[in-house]
Order: C-alpha cells, then structure tokens, then sequence
C-alpha cells in the first residue's frame, strides 16, 4: 500500500470565510485555530453540551479561507449546526466541490494526517492509484477510526474515540461546547470504554453486540475482510479486554492495543498488547 494515492470518498469540503472565521470557530470545536497554518492539518470536534461527538473533520486555511474536511453525510447538518451557532460573527459557510483525498506511505512533510503519521498524508487534490478498500485496510491495520463509521452521534463520548491520542481535543485551550465533561473525564481518569482494534478468523458485522459470557460489554464497529482474516474496531469496556474470550455472535474476537493507544490505557484498566 505505500505510496498508493486514494479518492477518499463519502468526504466533503466546507469553505469558512469572513474576518471572524477563526475566532467563531475557536470558541466551539475541540482544538486551538487561532493561529492555523496553511501547510498543516487541524483534527477536531463538535460535541454537544454533555461532551459526545456530533462532528469530526479536518482543518486547514488556505488563502484567507478555513478549508473544512468532514464526511460528506453530514455536511449539510453541520453547516446548518455552525450557522445556528453564527449568530453576528463575520463568517460564511458554503460546500464545495473539493475532494479529499489520502497518500499512503507519507509520514512527513506538508498535510500528514494530524491522528497519526503513520496514516500518510491528506490533500485536495491527487491522482488515485488505490481504493478506499485500501485505505480501510490501511487504518484498521493501525487501529485507527474513521468519523460517523465508528462514531455514534449524541451517544459516544469524544475521549471514547481516543481522541485525546489522536490529537483531537486541546485541554489547554479555552472554552468549547462539550468541555467540562470532556476535561472531567481526563483528569479523573475515567475513560471506561474506548474503540479498540479487534481481529477474527470470519467475517465479523458491523454494529454486532459483543460478550464476555452472557453480558454485552460493547459492539463492533466498522470492519472488513482481510486476507489474513477480518479486521475492525469495537467499542469496548477496557476493564473487560483480559477477563476471557469475547464474542460477536458466534465469531470469537481477539482485541489489541496499538502502540500509539497504549498509553491511554491505565493499568487498572486492563490493558490487552499484541499485533
């Protein structure tokens, strides 16, 4: 896969121009912008009030423009969620006709992906050489979730996406809708379920409760069938991935941590390692 360039599909691009275009969005999403580049990706949130997701994208400015990279689904919702936010802020907010588009196998240099260098780069433009297949392999194979495929809106917790290691939440910066319980459950340490990377030898479906014994301790999320077996993530309770064998129906899972997400996992939350 290195060096593939991929037409990242089901992506939109919002423009954000005005002379408030900064400021308006530094004071709701998950990360600092004020001072934005244009060489360089942002990765952020919205959350509601009570910190769980509603939106993830990617931000970067380009000639006096803030260039927003968010799933083409819910692009007409967000811009809609920013425009109720507006109010007299100097801002507008239209969609364009950009796409998005990966570069496998780049892990410096302008727009690599701000979660994880290893995920290549990002840009708006490219020749594709791959597929999306290819690039859903590529990030399940690090761990990596990918926005409304792994995210439940008005359900689940930012710091459950791992956002807090993907650099998507800035808990020195100032206020931001969903940062109180944000920020609470980062100094209390209480991040109790988290998306981790799982492997089976069958197909494993999306969206499948998971058990240990006869108690549902999560679900899958997106998933895919790889040649070395299937590959996906899951919503689980950290304290659960050592207590014995889980499973999606009849499929046994074998969940790891990635090197990247060990960290976050605390010892008293049981942390699983392997590859």
């Amino acid at each position: 896969m290195t060096g593939k360039c991929i037409h990242l599909e089901g992506r939109a691009v919002l423009a954000l121009t005005g002379e408030d275009r900064l400021t308006f969005l530094e004071g709701l999403i998950t990360r600092g912008i004020k001072h934005i580049g244009q060489d360089a990706w942002v990765y952020a949130g919205l959350l509601t009030p009570q910190g769980k997701y509603l939106h993830d994208f990617f931000l970067r400015e380009e000639s006096e423009t803030l260039l927003l990279d968010c799933a083409e689904s819910q692009a007409a919702t967000l811009t809609r969620k920013l425009m109720m936010y507006r109010l007299r802020s100097k801002v507008d907010i239209a969609q364009t006709d950009r796409q998005v588009f990966a570069h496998l196998g780049v892990e410096d240099g302008p727009y690599v992906d701000p979660r994880l260098a290893t995920m290549g780069a990002r840009s708006l433009d490219g020749d594709p050489t791959g597929t999306m297949a290819d690039y859903n392999a590529h990030r399940l194979r690090l761990g990596v979730p990918d926005g409304p495929d792994d995210f439940l809106q008005d359900k689940t917790l930012w710091l459950e996406t791992n956002a807090d290691v993907l650099g998507g939440v800035d808990f020195d910066k100032g206020c931001y809708v969903g940062q109180e319980i944000t920020a609470r459950m980062r100094y209390r340490g209480k991040v109790r379920r988290r998306l981790i990377p799982i492997k089976a030898e069958q197909p494993i479906p999306a969206h499948t409760p998971i058990h240990l014994g006869e108690r549902q301790v999560g679900d899958t999320r997106s998933t895919i069938e790889a040649t070395d077996g299937a590959l996906g993530l899951a919503n689980l309770r950290v304290e659960d991935l050592e207590k014995g064998p889980l499973r999606a129906g009849n499929v046994e899972l074998s969940p790891w941590v990635p090197d990247w997400l060990a960290p976050a996992i605390t010892p008293d939350e049981s942390a699983a390692h392997g590859t």
